[in-house]
């Protein structure tokens, strides 16, 4: 019970104590480059689209989203005749030899009943068998053509032999299959997934088989069990095209993370290359927080003194991470700019949880010698700038996601901060952006600094770095909107989450100078327990999950923590504003959850009904609620003061 009172007593201390402190004017803080363990936000263009970094393994891994997928990104430098591969793991692009549905049309037998033990042998008659065009499935939907209506399904397709490539060729199999599949080629086994499912299947053919599909027509034959659920089935066999030109691993040998820039520095063999992600979600600029994109800045430089050409690459692997997908690329007073999407916008639908629903992704560029470039099918989109003989070359691209969707709240549609009028398009905020990047530079500077001098020098840097991924953590999975009575709120998975919010809160409060983004995150607790929706003596634990919110979702009440984080926050939100405004204009509903916190110690009836749903123990409940006194005592000594 000491140790709990203690702690919370130095959590409220600390909250009040950085409300307080006031901004300290210094040099620019210079920091030696550290490897960061664990994963990190790195590119953050809104909650769902926000791109982490794995353990500082730029060029071995691809990075991945926040669901775990792949964020299957290529990043290259060409130096004279040589790819030096500083993002992403070695891709590998492949041609169709007989494609599954979505690269094109393929026809294969099949049938719902066992067949007989042969029925994978090439020499089997199939000729009773009925005929259907590819994939199969059990609702209509992607590339769906034939309808699968039973529980299991075996497929055989013909390979004929119309290709000519040499020993060394590598093939691969890609499958598409829901559930469990079995799977052979010319009578050998090659997949046996068991109870699995995948949509982006892919292996090598290992050599012996590939000898057995060299001249002469191949039998691909397939069974796949469908338990629960839809069901789907695709196959195809796909070659290995080498890239023009030798691909090494550049040699990442520093990194360097701020709150709102990661810097990396590369070795690719005799140059250098710096590269910067910029991403201004966190400082305290709200016009620049709420802005759905992010600047990969580059700088190459030789290292032996000589001239070289250059070309650096950003390839991008649309298929995979939008599947069916559209393209359009449009180029405006030297800005280039592309956009990639699903071609089915579902708004607030998620039909496949292996693909974004909705939104579109953007690149753009300017400057000489850019190219963008997309291969026929979709499956792909690179950036590529060049320069020839040079010694030292510098530039930046811009990337950004669209979410398209106005978010619900409380029946109003309200749009992001950037877009509040839902008039602007995203071409229009590229081009408005571009030509600012020095200026939106010079403020994340400004405020990474500023972030790394306040911990300094309240604990020492070891101190500022720990808290530094925690930070960039919890505001990555935020998203900032305007009502329409211009009260700014604050949207993540779950609306004004407030255990969520009181350790953003507290941690923001330290760290930015300004309490608009902590008042973004309680407003909707206001909101809702003002309107009338929510008669409690206490506050609801969240009003929603993005993009709607109207009422509480969470199944669960936790009356003492929501009540005490709430009069916390907004104590420590007085403190640090010196005025009492933002606690008077809810002064109704801070005086009913004080008196509710008063009105109910650890030997009340309620009380103890409360705690076998609590989050915390009973006596750590117990501490916060006599905290959350205390923050309302102050907040009531603090308007008297006023009047």
């Amino acid at each position: 019970m000491k140790y709990a009172l203690k702690l919370y007593c130095v959590i409220y201390c600390c909250i009040f104590f950085c409300a307080c402190s006031t901004r300290v004017e210094s040099d620019r803080v210079h920091h030696v480059g550290r490897f960061v363990s664990g994963d990190y936000p790195l590119m953050v263009l809104s909650p769902d689209f926000t791109v982490f970094a794995v353990n500082d393994t730029l060029p071995e891994h691809f990075l991945r989203l926040r669901d775990g997928r792949d964020f299957p990104l290529v990043a290259l430098l060409k130096v004279d005749d040589v790819y030096y591969r500083f993002i992403g793991k070695d891709e590998k692009r492949l041609k169709a030899l007989a494609p599954v549905a979505s690269d094109g049309d393929w026809v294969g037998k099949y049938t719902f009943l066992y067949p007989d033990m042969n029925w994978m042998n090439p020499n089997y008659d199939d000729s009773h068998w009925l005929t259907g065009n590819g994939a199969f499935g059990t609702e209509y939907i992607d590339d769906i053509h034939t309808f699968w209506a039973s529980r299991d399904i075996y497929v055989r397709r013909k390979i004929p032999c119309n290709y000519s490539y040499s020993d060394s060729a590598r093939f691969y199999l890609r499958y598409v299959h829901d559930e469990a599949i079995n799977l052979f080629i010319n009578g050998h086994e090659l997949l046996n997934t068991g109870y699995a499912w995948s949509y982006h299947g892919i292996m090598e053919i290992p050599s012996d088989i590939v000898k057995t599909m060299r001249d002469t027509t191949s039998i691909i034959a397939a069974h796949c069990n469908n338990l629960a659920g839809k069901g789907v089935l695709d196959f195809g066999i796909y070659v290995e095209e080498k890239r023009p030109g030798k691909v090494l691993s550049a040699i990442l040998t520093d990194v360097d993370m701020q709150a709102s820039q990661t810097y990396y520095t590369f070795r690719c063999g005799t140059v250098e290359l710096k590269f910067t992600v910029l991403a201004p979600y966190g400082i305290d600029d709200l016009n620049m927080v709420s802005l759905p994109l992010n600047f990969l800045t580059y700088e190459i430089c030789a290292l032996d003194g000589k001239i070289h050409d250059t070309e650096i690459v950003f390839e991008l692997s649309t298929e995979k991470i939008f599947g069916k997908n559209t393209l359009n690329i449009s180029q405006k007073d030297g800005l280039y700019i592309m956009q990639v999407g699903s071609v089915e916008q579902n708004l607030w639908i998620n039909k496949d949880t292996g693909k974004p629903s909705w939104g579109f992704f953007y690149w753009a560029m300017k400057g000489e010698g850019i190219t963008m470039l997309t291969d026929k099918d979709g499956k792909w989109t690179s950036v590529i700038a060049k320069s020839i003989g040079v010694k030292k070359n510098d530039g930046h691209l811009l990337i950004a996601f669209d979410e398209l969707s106005p978010l619900q709240y409380f029946g109003e549609n309200l749009h992001p901060c950037w877009n509040k009028d839902g008039v602007k398009s995203m071409k229009t905020l590229l081009s408005e952006t571009f030509p600012n990047y020095s200026f939106i530079r010079a403020k994340c500077d400004q405020f990474d600094d500023d972030y790394m001098l306040k911990g300094y020098r309240l604990a020492g840097d070891d101190w500022a770095q720990h808290f530094l991924l925690p930070y960039r953590n919890l505001w990555s999975c935020h998203r900032l909107a305007v009502t329409t009575d211009k009260d700014i709120i604050c949207f993540a998975d779950t609306v004004g989450n407030v255990r969520a919010t009181y350790e953003l809160g507290a941690m923001s409060l330290f760290w930015n100078s300004s309490t608009e983004r902590i008042k973004a995150l309680i407003n909707p607790i206001f909101q809702y327990s003002e309107s009338g929706k929510w008669n409690k003596s206490y506050p609801a634990y969240d009003v929603g999950s993005y993009p709607i919110a109207r009422a509480q979702i969470n199944e669960g009440e936790y009356p003492v923590l929501s009540a005490s984080n709430m009069l916390l926050l907004t104590a420590a939100i007085t403190r640090a504003d010196n005025s009492s405004d933002y606690a008077r204009k809810h002064w109704n509903a801070l005086t009913r959850w004080g008196n509710f916190l008063i009105n109910n110690d650890s030997n009340n009836d309620s009380v103890k009904e409360m705690k076998a749903d609590a989050l915390l123990p009973s006596y750590t409940l117990e501490a916060k609620r006599i905290l959350g006194i205390s923050a309302y005592s102050d907040l009531v000594n603090h308007i008297c003061r006023k009047k």
